[in-house]
């Protein structure tokens, strides 16, 4: 099935989760750890009428129980009154949340747990985004404050659109807080997608693959400064895990980096992983692995 790829172990994924003790599925852990995960399915997991790409996709995803998913390129999913969407989130166990996007179709689909509260959404379209950045409102089982989801999508060619929309992000997000009393009031942040460029600290591996121009456009790091001024912090490079979120496919990129990431503020990462396809002789079922990650809110025990 899945194996972790040097990467930081995940605890077993939970089927019967709480934040604190209660009966049924609830969302979080005894310990309070809400797990996440992201991945671009490229083109909607759909090869024509196939679907066998989608469908082992979301199986993948389904083991690992997540709280909050956000996946990319959630193309054709609504059509046929939207068959697809509800499939998956019946599949999951899920609540979806449509983010369309702006360009080809490659829209995207946040999904929480069916006991978190969503208060509200505020997707934004349009300039600056390329494709667009979803945004809800949530409060999770047992936490009275509220927490933010951001679902990104970035700019897939233009490192000046990526930096624009990096910026933006603020208006979501919020800059950091820097007093006693703004770490009291403000919302946890959990943002996850697919950046399409390197976090602040890319691995530096020589990759004779990769064309020039490509590398050069994705090594820019300032989209991801931006990102950090915010207080975000990025699982991957907390945990020191550099695996590569994308691989070399046809007609793919060819130069290879954490080009999805999972950040949070308010919360902190406790593990982190880049679930890698290593069984089957058929080609990945994507041009990029999924990622997940387990965050522990700041103000809890952090003994789990």
């Amino acid at each position: 099935m899945t194996t972790p790829r040097a990467s930081r172990a995940l605890s077993t994924p939970q089927t019967t989760v709480t934040v604190h003790p209660a009966a049924g599925d609830t969302a979080g852990d005894a310990a309070g750890v809400i797990r996440v995960v992201t991945c671009n399915l490229r083109n909607g997991g759909l090869d024509g009428c196939d679907e066998g790409r989608l469908r082992r996709q979301i199986a993948r995803i389904a083991e690992l129980s997540p709280v909050y998913a956000a996946l990319q390129e959630a193309k054709g999913w609504e059509a046929q009154g939207g068959r697809i969407r509800r499939w998956v989130e019946n599949e999951l166990g899920m609540s979806g949340f449509l983010v369309p996007s702006a360009h080809h179709g490659c829209h995207q689909l946040m999904l929480v747990h069916r006991d978190v509260q969503v208060l509200g959404e505020r997707h934004a379209t349009g300039a600056p985004w390329w494709h667009g950045v979803g945004h809800l409102i949530v409060r999770f089982p047992g936490r009275a404050r509220p927490a933010v989801l951001l679902a990104v999508h970035a700019a897939p060619a233009s490192p000046t659109q990526r930096l624009m929309e990096a910026e933006a992000l603020q208006l979501h997000a919020r800059r950091a807080p820097n007093s006693a009393q703004e770490r009291a009031e403000a919302p946890d942040v959990i943002m996850c997608g697919d950046f399409n460029a390197a976090p602040v600290v890319p691995d530096e591996a020589d990759q004779p693959e990769a064309h020039p121009a490509q590398a050069a456009r994705k090594q820019r790091r300032d989209a991801a400064r931006a990102i950090e001024d915010l207080g975000l912090i990025d699982a991957g490079h907390a945990l020191a895990d550099p695996t590569p979120t994308n691989m070399q496919v046809p007609s793919g990129d060819r130069y290879l980096y954490r080009a999805s990431r999972i950040y949070s503020r308010g919360l902190t990462p406790v593990s982190y992983q880049v679930i890698t396809q290593t069984t089957g002789t058929g080609p990945p079922d994507s041009d990029h692995w999924p990622v997940t990650a387990d965050l522990r809110p700041d103000n809890l025990p952090t003994t789990l």
